[in-house]
């Protein structure tokens, strides 16, 4: 569903999404992504690279406990939630070219991330932090990028 100009779904077009593990849905127009959380509680890797989205919904990281890969780049986001170290599978998250200043605290939760993209954000709080409180304790992290405008 990559590049189609999509700007809204619909719950019919999410209902029958609910076996899917990978969901590209990156270059659209889309700016509420409410209805897919509990449609896809079974989503491995979310890709909402270059769209319209300013925030993500209140019961975003209560259905999607399987996201092992989470891209935002591209969006006009401004935070994360601090319910984003719920996602205890996450490896990958992808937040470049987004106008995210903070990380939240409960991102060092995150013991299998490996690897997060912060190219070109206003983030304030240095990654170096996340890196000695434990972030990626379990695998490591591996990759933290950012490079400023």
């Amino acid at each position: 569903m990559r590049h189609n100009l999509i700007s809204k779904l619909q719950t019919r077009d999410v209902r029958y999404l609910q076996n899917l593990t990978v969901l590209d849905l990156s270059q659209n127009k889309i700016a509420d992504i409410t209805r897919i959380p509990s449609a896809c509680k079974n989503l491995r890797e979310l890709d909402l690279i270059s769209n319209q989205l300013s925030s993500l919904p209140p019961d975003f990281y209560e259905y999607l406990k399987n996201l092992e890969q989470l891209q935002l780049s591209g969006n006009p986001v401004s935070e994360l939630s601090e319910q984003i170290g719920e996602l205890s599978k996450l490896r990958v998250l992808g937040i470049s070219f987004t106008n995210i200043k903070q990380l939240p605290r409960t991102i060092v939760k995150l013991a299998r991330l490996s690897r997060i993209l912060v190219d070109n954000t206003p983030l304030i709080v240095a990654l170096e932090i996340f890196l000695n409180e434990g972030i990626g304790a379990e695998a490591g992290l591996r990759q933290a990028r950012h490079r400023g405008d």
